[in-house]
Order: C-alpha cells, then structure tokens, then sequence
C-alpha cells in the first residue's frame, strides 16, 4: 500500500489470528499471520483510523477514527456491520469481555458506551480534563 503508516497495532484474535495495520489515511488492513497474506482493506472512514479492537469472540472489529465515529466489521469476510457516531474525535475502543458493550474514548473528554445489539447509547462518562486515549474493562465487566 502507497499509504503512510500511522501505527502497528498487532492483535490476536480468538477465531481469526491477524495483523491490522492502521494506516495514516481512511483504511485498516488485516492480514493473516500464518503465510503473511493480506487478506482485505476496510474503508469507509472519512478520516484517520486511530483506534482498532476485537471483540472476545473474535467475530466482530471495531474501528474508531478521527472522523468521529466508530465502524463495525464482520469478520472474517469484513462485512460493515454499523457505524456509531461522536461528537469528536475518536482515540481509543474496548469491547466488554462479554462482547455486548463498546468503551469509546475521545479527544471531547468523554467515554461513551454503546449497546452493541442495537447501536444504543447507554452512558456517556464524563469528568476528565483531557481527551481519552484509552479505554479498558475489567475482567469481569
């Protein structure tokens, strides 16, 4: 890819194992460990995708951008799945360990979390003094 690259971010997914690579621009590509092939690009954001995470049951890629807003992929065939908007830009996204709920972290300092079942907004945390670059569960939720 002609695109420069922003980050590595290397996760290992539970039914899918992939490298994402996030690009500087509107892309996120996964590729296969096994052999190193690439497997496909998502696109769809507007802007730099600058957060990625799996789900616990490796089925479903979340992928937060500076175009405010967070996008949904099938996996492993990357099929968009939904696309959750935010009022800024979005740093960093975390599912619950049970796969229901999204974490988003963004530079308006706040942390939304989302109903995955059907894109629902359920709280919005808000109380800090600079954007949000990370956003965790505990272990039991």
């Amino acid at each position: 890819s002609t695109m420069p690259l922003l980050s590595r971010l290397i996760q290992l997914s539970s039914v899918l194992l992939a490298i994402l690579v996030v690009t500087g621009l509107e892309a996120a590509e996964v590729g296969g460990l096994s052999r190193g092939d690439h497997l496909r690009t998502l696109t769809g954001h507007d802007h730099t995708v600058r957060a990625v995470a799996y789900s616990p049951d490796g089925h479903t890629l979340a992928t937060g951008s500076w175009d405010q807003t967070v996008r949904l992929w099938q996996l492993p065939d990357g099929a968009h799945l939904q696309t959750l908007s935010h009022e800024s830009k979005v740093y960093a996204v975390a599912f619950s360990p049970d796969g229901t709920t999204l974490a988003v972290g963004c530079v308006g300092v706040k942390v939304m979390l989302w109903r995955l079942s059907d894109g629902v907004r359920l709280r919005t945390l808000t109380g800090h003094e600079y954007g949000v670059n990370a956003v965790a569960f505990s272990p039991d939720g």
